[in-house]
């Protein structure tokens, strides 16, 4: 499978990639979009309120039941 890889460089290069690598960039773009959405959640959510307390009082189902970070 080719794939192109991009550097920060002049040119693109073609250069062929194992499968191994694929899942785990494939691996690493999925836990990335899961982050994102999670983060998009909450910040739409302590969006609502205009006082940090008050969003704590009334936690989103998103966050009922994690641990503290």
């Amino acid at each position: 499978m080719c794939v192109q890889k991009t550097f920060p460089i002049h040119y693109l290069k073609w250069s062929d990639v194992g499968r191994e690598y694929i899942e785990v960039v494939k691996t690493d773009l999925q836990m990335l979009n899961t982050f994102k959405e999670f983060w998009s959640d909450c910040h739409r959510y302590f969006k609502k309120y205009s006082d940090l307390e008050e969003a704590r009082a009334n936690p989103s189902h998103l966050l009922v039941g994690r641990d503290k970070d």
